[in-house]
């Protein structure tokens, strides 16, 4: 789309974005919404892993997020994606101005949320690991007094007195936005880097091979792919510098279009990637016992495939597969001991997952040790793999 620093030529001035901003806004309703319906519904056919903080505050997320899409939408009707000559009456712009004024604030409570769940979910999986949990929690606070502080500057800093960001011909000052933004995305994208590099020390200590440690590092990766927007948004908001400007930008409704795009994304990315495992684990257990196992807490047993069964005897002489209901992988073994209890269980494909599991049992050797791994000691002939995640 082109911007216009000056009052766009006659030819184009009943141009509209009006159909592409309809279509992004549903589809970013829709995809999110379902995605969180997908991720209870993971956890009600697989109810022993329960319900926690990190799936409550997914809600928030999607309920902040899909407000954030509302306003978007409904500043349609106020000349969002229109030029501003074209818009009658002008009382039209002050309702636009106030649903941008209102996007911010909610923009900022989408971020925090997301980045609460995030933190939330690394509790739930390493909650075991007491520093961890000190560390995850002070960094939850902080984010927590950065969103007010950002949150309470935009509001009553920004514009003296506050409806001068509504009606710029009100008696009064505005400071720079452009500050403004800069150094919201700043800290943003800071935090964002720092939680996603926040589990790491964690899975270097798992007792994993380097292979399922880059596993399990690419699934937290996926989970907050979200980390990307902001820098992103920060390039653009450094192109389009003057588009924040009331008295630089001749036609708000129409350029602000290009920076809305990418201000809606961060919630539902964040999202997606957040309830993706559960979904895989959904679309595992349909493909491995049909559709009708979807409908139903059951669980079932090993879903090995005859041929891996087979490459699995034949490599490692397996003699018996023995179910162990009482056994439970801890991600944090390493680290000296298992999750809180309170954490309880996490379907994250075949690695992170604190769930009963099958023993596969090799041939035994006289004197081979039969201790649990709780222990700290590992049984020299044997090895544990994940009963198939349902």
């Amino acid at each position: 789309m082109q911007l216009y620093r000056q009052p766009p030529p006659p030819e184009h001035l009943n141009d509209t974005l009006v159909p592409g901003i309809v279509a992004e806004g549903v589809v970013l309703l829709v995809v999110p919404t379902v995605a969180v319906l997908l991720r209870f519904w993971a956890r009600f056919v697989k109810p022993e892993v329960k319900l926690w903080w990190d799936d409550w505050f997914i809600v928030v997320t999607l309920v902040f997020s899909n407000t954030l899409l509302a306003l978007f939408l409904a500043n349609v009707q106020f000349g969002l994606g229109k030029h501003i000559e074209t818009i009658q009456p002008l009382t039209k712009i002050t309702t636009f101005l106030k649903n941008v004024f209102a996007a911010a604030i909610m923009y900022l409570f989408v971020q925090w949320a997301y980045k609460m769940t995030t933190i939330l979910l690394y509790l739930r999986v390493f909650g075991g690991h007491r520093r961890f949990s000190i560390i995850s929690l002070s960094l939850a606070a902080f984010v927590t007094v950065v969103t007010v502080v950002q949150i309470l500057l935009y509001a009553f800093f920004v514009c003296v007195p506050t409806a001068k960001n509504w009606d710029p011909m009100l008696p009064g000052t505005c400071r720079s936005l452009n500050k403004f933004f800069y150094g919201s995305q700043s800290v943003g994208a800071i935090l964002d880097v720092v939680i996603l590099l926040l589990p790491l020390p964690m899975i270097k200590g798992l007792n994993l091979d380097k292979r399922q440690k880059i596993y399990v590092a690419l699934i937290f990766l996926l989970g907050y792919c979200v980390v990307i927007v902001p820098l992103v948004r920060t390039g653009l908001i450094a192109k389009y510098a003057w588009v924040f400007s009331t008295t630089e930008d001749p036609d708000p409704t129409w350029n602000t279009v290009i920076l809305d795009y990418i201000i809606v994304i961060d919630g539902p990315i964040a999202i997606l990637g957040l309830s993706l495992p559960p979904i895989f684990q959904l679309y595992r257990r349909a493909h491995s016992h049909g559709m009708k196992s979807l409908t139903n807490s059951r669980t079932y047993g090993s879903a090995l495939s005859n041929s891996d069964d087979r490459k699995v005897e034949k490599d490692t002489k397996l003699r018996s597969i023995r179910s162990s209901g009482e056994m439970r992988s801890r991600l944090v073994n390493s680290y000296g001991g298992g999750g809180s209890d309170s954490a309880d269980e996490i379907a994250m494909n075949n690695i992170l997952q604190r769930k009963d599991l099958s023993v596969m049992e090799s041939t035994r050797q006289p004197g081979d040790d039969r201790r649990s791994w709780h222990d700290g000691n590992s049984p020299p002939s044997r090895s544990a793999f994940p009963a198939e995640e349902v």
